[in-house]
């Protein structure tokens, strides 16, 4: 957040990005492994609360962004003020880390590795595929969505905004509701269902006629989402014996990440040369094949589900 905010050039977002991501990497591993270890087989709802909290964060955290960009100008003075702001958090937030979060790994835990070092291989190879392939498909339209929106229906900003923000809602409270459906459901059925919703939305967006019913569809697809991803993460727990969690959740971070980092490369090429709808009916049908997928290579795994 430092980085960001003394940032003067593209090079030093650049840079700003970079380390933001090897910080990401420290904390998002280890906060699913110890709110995992934490729970006792309730992983889904354990995932969709992080999950919630941190949409819930970020959800307060723009309209405070937005705020400071109108109350003080110029714009780079709001910025830098922004991300100060936001750098004081992180270190509040790492007070609270030290001071209130419990450490689950004690060295007489590694003592004890009796199937706790077991690695279901075969099922979390089939995971992080289909990991990969629907985060690609889905991180090709995610950075797209703001120009297609401006080419299609207004430069507003904050009208592009508002459309969002029953979206928005719907992250930063119900993940964790879908995350214990899967704990009562199975993994695979609420992934193949969020896939499925997600798909159908992506399919649809390119022919929306107004704002308000493109509103509506990123209702549906936040509903799709919080379904899918909190079954997605808690799947990895079911696979990982408590002694090697964090490996599991460390290739989960690397499969989504190396999806985000390839998708908007192919989904800006095909943005500029096979038309602006393209990308979009492209995620609508990778995330069917990987609905299908899910159920066919994941859909035999038992994992137990709570009853």
């Amino acid at each position: 957040m430092v980085l960001f905010s003394l940032a003067q050039t593209v090079n030093g977002l650049y840079l700003a990005r970079f380390v933001q991501g090897i910080g990401s990497s420290l904390l998002w591993i280890p906060a699913y492994t110890v709110v995992t270890e934490l729970s006792e087989r309730d992983w889904g709802r354990a995932v969709g609360s992080v999950d919630m909290s941190s949409s819930r964060g970020a959800f307060f955290g723009t309209f405070i962004g937005f705020a400071l960009m109108f109350m003080i100008s110029p714009f780079v003075s709001a910025w830098k003020y922004a991300f100060s702001f936001y750098a004081l958090l992180t270190v509040a937030a790492a007070f609270l880390v030290w001071r209130v979060v419990p450490e689950t790994r004690s060295s007489r835990e590694v003592q004890k590795p009796e199937g706790e070092d077991h690695i279901d291989r075969k099922h979390l190879m089939r995971l992080m595929a289909i990991v990969f392939l629907t985060g690609l498909s889905t991180a090709m339209i995610s950075p797209l969505i703001m120009i297609f929106l401006q080419d299609r229906f207004t430069t507003d900003v904050l009208s592009l905004a508002r459309a969002y923000i029953p979206a928005a809602l719907v992250y930063a409270y119900l993940p964790s509701h879908t995350g214990g459906l899967s704990d009562r459901f199975g993994r695979a059925p609420l992934m193949a269902i969020g896939l499925v919703g997600a798909g159908i939305v992506s399919l649809l967006m390119p022919s929306m006629p107004s704002l308000l019913a493109l509103a509506g569809l990123w209702l549906l697809e936040a509903i799709g989402f919080s379904t899918a991803s909190p079954a997605e993460g808690a799947l990895v727990a079911d696979l990982t014996g408590r002694n090697v969690r964090g490996t599991g959740y460390g290739l989960y971070t690397f499969a989504s990440g190396l999806g985000f980092t390839l998708g908007p490369l192919l989904g800006g090429w095909l943005y500029d040369t096979a038309g602006h709808a393209l990308p979009f009916y492209v995620n609508g049908v990778v995330l069917f094949i990987g609905a299908v997928l899910v159920l066919w290579l994941l859909g035999g795994k038992k994992d137990q589900p709570i009853t």
